[in-house]
């Protein structure tokens, strides 16, 4: 389901008079069409009309105020739109207002982990998570087998975060094919606060690592 949104705001010393707008789309458009109601509920229910020819549902929100010179914010929705939205001009007498249409991604939350293959005994591991540069996080290493081993890692600044596999407390084998691990990430030390990360738009709460010898043989 395609979502498309764009706002603006009324100055305050606007009183809507002669007031229009034109729109833009990959595929329509149109000429100026007036509104002149100096209302903002009308005018912006004849924008609501007219913009029903992108096809789709076509909605509006106000915040802040009902009427032009109250500093209101209206939002306007186009949902599933046969032609795509790109542009609205508002113009009143002495003000004018642009509305440019970003489509909103809807990002999937999965009940399931992400499922990662990695090479065997590496000395440290990456994961790419776009998580917030320099903030501490704690990482649960989870086998199944009754025991947790956490490390505390700073995000870098791409949002990675580098697993040191080589620390003295991992037991031996344990980033082999013999172990496979669960991965999961906190954001405080007790472990009660876990934290969700996004991979290819879709939300995930942990990660299962399955572990595999890298054996680079002779040409």
């Amino acid at each position: 389901m395609a979502t498309y949104t764009a706002s603006f705001t009324t100055n305050i010393n606007d009183d809507g008079t002669l007031s229009s707008y034109t729109y833009y789309g990959d595929n329509t458009y149109s000429i100026p069409q007036s509104m002149n109601n100096n209302s903002l509920v009308d005018d912006m229910n004849m924008m609501q009309t007219g913009l029903e020819t992108y096809g789709g549902t076509v909605s509006y929100t106000l915040s802040g105020g009902t009427s032009y010179g109250e500093g209101t914010t209206v939002t306007f929705t186009i949902v599933d739109p046969t032609y795509m939205p790109i542009f609205i001009s508002v113009i009143t007498e002495n003000y004018y207002y642009p509305l440019l249409f970003t489509e909103t991604i809807t990002q999937n939350v999965c009940s399931f982990p992400y499922y990662m293959t990695l090479t065997a005994c590496e000395s440290y591991y990456s994961f790419d998570l776009n998580l917030e540069n320099g903030t501490i996080y704690y990482v649960s290493l989870d086998n199944g087998k009754q025991k947790r081993y956490v490390q505390s890692v700073s995000a870098d600044v791409n949002g990675n975060l580098n697993l040191w596999s080589a620390a003295p407390e991992f037991p031996t084998g344990y980033f082999t094919p013999y172990n496979n691990l669960t991965l999961k990430i906190y954001s405080d030390q007790d472990l009660t606060n876990k934290i969700s990360f996004t991979i290819n738009n879709t939300t995930y709460e942990e990660i299962h690592i399955d572990f595999i010898y890298t054996i680079i043989t002779s040409d």
